[in-house]
Formats: structure tokens, C-alpha cells, sequence
């Protein structure tokens, strides 16, 4: 009875409450740092995984052509761009697009441009070209004597 009453704890009771209580603690950190490490070991099989499909596509696998890898290409994307902009490629162009643009563009007071006037005359020389053919003309250049001589024939019978 006397225990029961008494509130003062004796020095093993309270060392012996205390390693109870350090032990529950050390179990639960032990199980969190356990757990902690199973997620870490997750991550880093998933990282490795992501590591090695990273590895194929930059590298290729084993029975892909070189030229399919993302390193063959990004290296073959560099050197055409290189290529190109030693030459000047898009500089030179751009008198070549604006005299297109020029061409394609009708004049003033015009309907049609100067490119589809040369388009219809292209057009029109394929559809006499036999006739020419006919006529013994191999070139343009030796069919305008030969068409000035026949338009003279003609302008004759008037």
C-alpha cells in the first residue's frame, strides 16, 4: 500500500521507463529510415531504367542502324546547318526570291505577270513544236525565219 501511494519513483523505475520509451522511439526511426530506404531503392532501379532507355535511343541498340540513333542524326542536323551556313545559303537566295517575286508580281496597268506570260509561251511552243518538227525546226532560233517566211506566204493570198 505504501508503494501505491508513494509518488516518488525509485532510479531503476525511471531508467527502466526511460530505455522503454528510447527503445519504442529507435524501433520507430528504425522502421521510417527502413521504409525511407525502400523508396530511395525504388527510384534509383527507375532512374537506372530511364538511364539505360536514354542510353539506346542516343546510342542505338544492337541491331539499329547508326543512322536511325538521336546521336547519328542531331550529329547530321549540325553538320547541314554548317554546311549551309559556311555557303551563304540563305544570303545567296534572297536576290533569287526577290527577282521571283518580282517576276511573279504583275506590272502596273497589267493583268497577268511577266512569270505567266513566259508560262503561256512555254505552253504555247509545246503545242507547235510537231508542227515545227514537220518543218525540219529543231531550235526556236531556227523556227522564227521559217514562221516569218510562212506568215509572208500567207499575207501573200490577200
Amino acid at each position: 500500500m505504501n508503494n501505491i501511494k508513494s509518488k516518488d519513483m525509485t532510479e531503476q523505475e525511471v531508467r527502466r521507463i526511460a530505455r522503454e520509451e528510447s527503445q519504442g522511439v529507435f524501433e520507430k526511426s528504425i522502421a521510417a529510415v527502413t521504409e525511407q530506404l525502400a523508396e530511395v531503392k525504388k527510384f534509383s532501379q527507375q532512374n537506372q531504367k530511364t538511364l539505360a532507355r536514354l542510353e539506346r535511343l542516343l546510342l542505338g541498340e544492337v541491331g539499329i542502324n547508326e543512322e536511325d540513333t538521336l546521336k547519328a542524326r542531331a550529329t547530321y542536323a549540325y553538320q547541314y546547318a554548317k554546311h549551309n551556313s559556311e555557303l551563304q545559303i540563305v544570303e545567296r537566295a534572297v536576290p533569287a526570291l526577290d527577282w521571283f517575286e518580282d517576276v511573279s508580281t504583275p506590272d502596273s496597268g497589267e493583268t497577268e505577270s511577266r512569270l505567266e506570260r513566259l508560262g503561256k509561251m512555254i505552253i504555247f511552243y509545246d503545242r507547235i513544236k510537231w508542227i515545227l518538227g514537220l518543218l525540219g525546226v529543231t531550235t526556236l532560233i531556227n523556227a522564227i525565219p521559217i514562221l516569218r517566211s510562212v506568215i509572208d506566204w500567207i499575207m501573200s493570198f490577200n
